[in-house]
């Protein structure tokens, strides 16, 4: 047993070198992020610690400082426990901050038992597929700013090893843009290399959303992402969409919460889940939705 006694929660502040507005290139330009590492600490003098990047937004801090509070004295090691009871004590709200104490929580297992998370969790596998994420493209010089641009990029990631490409298009609702890019890309890289594509929740129409969706099919796309302006919540919309497509949809990364993730997947909203131990409850959470 390790006995909670002190959970310490830290803001800090950065700035990201030639960044703009939205995570675009801008060149000289500066990004200022906030966030927050929390830090746990038991009886037996072991420090678990995480400082969440996509899951540091202020309303999560705001919860784990309040979630913190009923930690103290629990033992560090019932996981599962702590997981279920901030789920019950604070369901009320989007419970993203359980995410970060669950993390650190983790960190502190890895320690007292000389291990990486990956072995506690039975892992085996020794390398992982990635692929390159695109920012949004941008009006402004520099960075994505012409369709051209996300080709020359893709081939670029192609010839470093990266054998897979999302794309980001400019988040305007322009579906024959969208499209545009996509076939750019596709034409400059050939059929070898896997390509997704993103807009991100903002194109306006179901038959928008169809028309990007069938050019996915004749592109041979990997997958199609979060298409309609509902940010990905309706498992009947996208259920629906599937019933006109052939590619795999790749949905809910806006959703938060176990039962409402596996919701959408048996009501056959998606045919990949968005998983994110940020946003989905640690890595208690995402091993419960994997």
């Amino acid at each position: 047993m390790s006995t909670i006694t002190n959970i310490t929660v830290q803001t800090y502040a950065y700035d990201l070198e030639d960044f703009g507005p939205g995570g675009t290139y801008q060149r000289g330009g500066k990004l200022r992020l906030e966030k927050f590492i929390v830090s746990i600490t038991t009886d037996d003098g072991l420090v678990g610690s995480y400082a969440p990047h996509f899951g540091a937004s202020p309303q999560a801090l705001a919860q784990v400082k309040d979630m913190a509070r009923g930690l103290i004295g629990h033992d560090a090691e019932q996981r599962e426990r702590i997981f279920e009871r901030l789920k019950q004590s604070h369901r009320h709200y989007d419970k993203s901050g359980i995410a970060a104490l669950d993390a650190a929580l983790w960190d502190l297992a890895g320690k007292k038992y000389d291990a990486p998370v990956a072995k506690l969790l039975g892992g085996y596998r020794q390398r992982l597929p990635v692929y390159a994420s695109t920012t949004p493209g941008q009006s402004s010089p520099g960075g994505l700013d012409s369709i051209g641009k996300y080709a020359e990029f893709a081939q670029t990631c192609w010839e470093q090893g990266i054998s897979a490409f999302k794309i980001h298009g400019f988040f305007d609702g322009d579906a024959k843009k969208e499209i545009a890019i996509m076939t750019a890309v596709r034409e400059q890289v050939g059929a070898d290399m896997k390509l997704m594509t993103d807009p991100a929740s903002t194109l306006g129409s179901f038959m928008d959303a169809i028309e990007v969706g069938r050019a996915c099919d004749d592109l041979g796309f990997y997958w199609y992402e979060d298409p309609y302006r509902d940010a990905s919540s309706s498992a009947v919309a996208h259920k629906r969409l599937r019933d006109f497509i052939k590619t795999p949809m790749l949905i809910a990364e806006h959703i938060r919460g176990f039962e409402q993730k596996a919701d959408f997947v048996l009501a056959g909203g998606t045919d990949i889940m968005h998983i994110d131990p940020e946003l989905d409850g640690g890595i208690t959470g995402t091993m419960k939705l994997a």
